[in-house]
């Protein structure tokens, strides 16, 4: 990074310095979501459309046990930490109601290995653990999480040849 030059006082500063001078022109005051409870179901709610549209999926409500444990969590990563939680479960949803795993908040510990979590049944519930295990691993906030997995982002052919014939 280069600094810049300001004229008004003749020295050189940092551009991260100068860019906050130029977003704080109205500095706006927004407490922290543990602080603001009453927002987590409305917050929750637009990222649930927000998400099941983008998945393609008809997300109808969540569970009370959800809807409580996102109630009264902390929330101490604020609002991404709700919206990767939200994204992660509705990407894993196999219904019309949505329910996450308590172990996926940052305060949780996962008790068992990972890996030994994975179901024995059929290839699309292998598929759902594995993706379900890669997004709860460190790093899983990276962008592109099908390279987590090992998995290119387009669903292989052959599927795609099953599944309409």
């Amino acid at each position: 990074m280069t600094s810049t030059y300001s004229s008004e006082s003749g020295s050189r500063r940092a551009p991260q310095a100068d860019l906050f001078y130029r977003l704080n022109v109205v500095p706006l005051d927004v407490p922290a979501l543990r602080e603001r409870r009453s927002d987590v179901p409305l917050v929750v709610e637009y990222f649930i459309h927000r998400y099941a549209k983008r998945a393609g999926k008809r997300i109808c409500g969540l569970t009370k046990e959800t809807a409580q444990l996102l109630q009264s969590y902390d929330w101490p990563g604020n609002i991404r930490e709700l919206q990767n939680v939200i994204e992660r479960a509705v990407i894993v949803c196999d219904s019309d109601t949505l329910s996450i795993d308590a172990r996926w908040l940052s305060g949780r510990s996962l008790q068992t290995p990972p890996m030994a979590s994975l179901s024995t049944g059929t290839l699309a519930a292998l598929e759902k653990d594995v993706i379900e295990v890669a997004l709860t691993e460190p790093g899983a906030e990276c962008p592109d999480r099908s390279a987590l997995r090992g998995a290119s982002v387009r669903p292989p052919r052959h599927k795609q040849r099953f599944k309409s014939g």
